[in-house]
């Protein structure tokens, strides 16, 4: 072989060359079954070390992630708290046939995700208010802290675009008073 020869003066690298050679040689002599899937058969070795997560979760905490998500918390949250991926929260929600629970989403159009979106932090601020951790009167920042983990600019946002004669004709969930602070509507 031609290969072969530019490497007679390295023993150590022919010897492994020449093995190299051998098991190519016979891979190409077996046959080989194709897939026509194009998921992974098994896993990588990067990811071999990661269980199942039915391994990592026991079906109560699965069950107990179903309900969380269907009494409206958000999925990332979920993620974090049981230490798992976005990715495999949504596998097991969508598993599971789990939707946002129906009073949640009651105001909402239910093709839109960003009414959901705006219909759970609704809620939120409903629940807030009768816990009393949200006075009467409001401010974005009021809601921030009564109502952590949402984007920084929803807590304006959402108050602004769902008051009373928000231009976006968005449903109103809030009165807008003149010194600029928000009540339920």
């Amino acid at each position: 072989m031609d290969l072969l020869l530019p490497y007679t003066n390295r023993t150590d690298i022919l010897v492994d060359l020449e093995y190299s050679i051998r098991n190519l040689e016979k891979s190409l002599a077996t046959p080989v079954e194709v897939s026509s899937s194009v998921r992974r058969q098994t896993n990588s070795a990067a990811g071999a070390s990661r269980q199942r997560v039915t391994v990592r979760l026991t079906e109560a905490e699965i069950s107990a992630l179903v309900a969380e998500f269907q009494d409206g918390t958000a999925a990332w949250k979920l993620a974090k708290r049981y230490e798992i991926g976005l990715s495999t929260v949504k596998r097991i929600l969508r598993d599971r046939k789990a939707r946002p629970s129906d009073a949640l989403r009651r105001d909402s159009d239910p093709n839109s995700g960003r009414g959901r979106r705006m219909s759970r932090m609704v809620a939120e601020i409903v629940r807030a208010r009768e816990d009393g951790r949200l006075p009467e009167r409001f401010r974005a920042a009021d809601v921030r802290e009564a109502c952590p983990g949402w984007a920084e600019n929803t807590y304006s946002t959402v108050l602004s675009d769902h008051r009373v004669g928000n231009p976006g004709d968005d449903t109103a969930y809030f009165v807008r008073h003149a010194d600029g602070t928000y009540s339920l509507f």
